[in-house]
């Protein structure tokens, strides 16, 4: 057995035990002493190992449609903050104090650009 059981098995592992499970119900002579391993009882769980797979899916689905709403709106949000800001400069000017309210610098309290001095030619 192995040491891990939350490691996911190899598609080609998957496959081999299905082979084996198809290749049990084709003895018509098998009967196991355990009853866990009959090839009724291997039938069902290849049949709950599809169902958890294809819930696994659907859940994947979900998550992927959920992702893609929520960007939506972080996106939605992002540009009505960018088209208040342009609103709120445009009725109260780029000095006033409601642009510090929203989250940005006042013209005034930007820092002028100076010119670097030339490099010396040598």
């Amino acid at each position: 057995m192995p040491a891990n059981r939350n490691r996911r098995l190899s598609p080609e592992n998957i496959q081999s035990n299905r082979n084996a499970v198809i290749g049990v119900q084709s003895l018509p002579d098998y009967e196991p002493n355990n009853p866990a391993y009959t090839a009724a009882r291997l039938v069902e769980l290849v049949g709950s190992m599809d169902a958890a797979r294809q819930a696994e899916m659907r859940a994947v689905q979900q998550l992927t449609i959920a992702r893609d709403v929520a960007a939506a709106a972080e996106w939605a949000l992002y540009e009505g903050v960018l088209g208040a800001r342009a609103q709120v400069i445009a009725q109260y000017g780029p000095d006033s104090h409601a642009v510090q309210v929203i989250g940005l610098k006042r013209k005034s309290e930007r820092k002028r650009p100076a010119r670097k001095p030339a490099a010396p030619t040598t």
